[in-house]
């Protein structure tokens, strides 16, 4: 047989197969060659079980590792938890009107907008109030009827009508009945039924003047052969004057030439213009029409 001659580095060993002789290597503290030609392993981990292991390039296992058991897991509300104990789910719903959870961001954006808007302030009825400060708003009642105390007090706090001892009254202004735009302070489009009588704002008058604007019915002690000088006389307007003084002598009138229904107006008496009854009082009915005044009157009472 031809002879083989083979050199062995140090830590390898002769492999035999009956046919030639080759070299092996033994890793260096890995393992150990007995004088039986065995090999064993050297032990360098800790036996075991394991779900997740890492290898080397040449495939043995390096290492080795187990999950680790929790346990029992509990949840506080909102929070909830499900799963299995080694393999818990842990999850939080949508907060409702009713249950505590995470808000959406729909919901966020409404807040953030409303506390954007409470920077420069609040908004009422399209009224910007300064932010930061606090306000009195004072709205007023609506009026549930013609009559009641809630619609007094809606009217009063508009400061249009005042009201004294049961009296109420305005300081300016017309008021309309029957019309939207009233031109005089009592403008009436309809018929007037009165239970009383329209009277003047004085007893008598005594200066030779009669304002036809303090009623329809006037006295005067004034001895009215001086001249009465009407104002606001108006057209198409009926007046009463009593003379109360008890002269004989025939009262004359006249217009003012300023003021409402100012003019040069006529005067036709029916009996004609006379001297009145001595010792009594005489009665004047005017009806003006245009730029007359017709005169019916009465002596004797």
């Amino acid at each position: 047989n031809a002879k083989q001659t083979t050199t062995l580095a140090s830590g390898s060993f002769l492999v035999g197969n009956g046919s030639n002789v080759a070299t092996g290597v033994v890793m260096s503290g890995d393992a150990t060659l007995a004088n039986t030609g065995s090999v064993t392993l050297k032990n360098t981990g800790t036996a075991g079980t394991y779900t997740s292991v890492t290898t080397d390039a040449q495939g043995r296992v390096t290492a080795g590792t187990n999950p680790v058991v929790v346990g029992s897991i509990s949840g506080t509300a909102p929070v909830t938890i499900g799963g299995t104990a080694t393999a818990p789910i842990v999850s939080m719903a949508a907060a409702t009107t009713a249950v505590n959870g995470y808000l959406l961001s729909s919901d966020w954006n409404i807040f953030n907008n409303k506390q954007a808007a409470l920077s420069t302030g609040p908004t009422i009825n399209g009224i910007v109030y300064p932010a930061n400060t606090a306000q009195t708003l004072t709205v007023p009642l609506a009026p549930v009827s013609l009559t009641d105390a809630v619609n007094k007090q809606y009217v009063d706090s508009f400061g249009q009508w005042t009201t004294t001892s049961g009296n109420a009254y305005r300081s300016s202004g017309n008021v309309g009945i029957g019309n939207t735009i009233p031109s005089e302070k009592l403008d009436v489009t309809g018929n007037i039924r009165a239970s009383g009588q329209l009277s003047s704002g004085s007893s008598s008058i005594s200066t030779g003047a009669v304002d036809w604007n303090n009623g329809n019915a006037s006295t005067t002690t004034y001895n009215c052969a001086s001249n009465l000088t009407f104002a606001n006389l108006r057209d198409g307007g009926t007046y009463t004057l009593v003379a109360t003084d008890t002269s004989t002598t025939q009262c004359s009138f006249s217009t003012t030439t300023t003021g409402t229904d100012a003019g040069t107006v006529s005067y036709r008496f029916k009996p004609a213009n006379s001297a009145r009854t001595a010792s009594s009082h005489t009665i004047y009915t005017l009806m003006r029409v245009g730029t007359v005044v017709y005169v019916s009157w009465t002596s004797g009472f």
